[in-house]
């Protein structure tokens, strides 16, 4: 039989993994997405679930502005995906900021 004890603790460590973003939080990933030159160009989420935007950005980096970008992301725990686009070079790159 398992312990509901155990079973909160595992449930509370899952969602305590659920970073939100804050206004502040997101002001700066915006602000970060502009100087690297790119936009946000959609953003999903669910009811419970935090912000996931999509951002296009300049490809290949440009100056500091991706530095920045990451760096805002990561600082709050997520996970970056980066696709570049374009064939046979690619000229911008499609970028997803999601949870862990």
């Amino acid at each position: 039989m398992t312990d509901d004890k155990d079973v909160t603790h595992v449930v509370d460590e899952l969602l305590a993994q659920r970073k939100q973003f804050s206004r502040d939080d997101l002001m700066e990933l915006v602000r970060a997405v502009k100087a690297a030159g790119g936009m946000v160009e959609s953003a999903s989420w669910e009811p419970g679930d935090p912000i996931c935007p999509e951002i296009r950005l300049p490809f290949p980096p440009r100056g500091g502005g991706w530095d920045a970008l990451l760096t805002a992301a990561l600082k709050h725990g997520k996970v970056i995906e980066v696709f570049p686009k374009g064939i046979p070079k690619p000229d911008f790159a499609h970028v997803i900021i999601r949870n862990r």
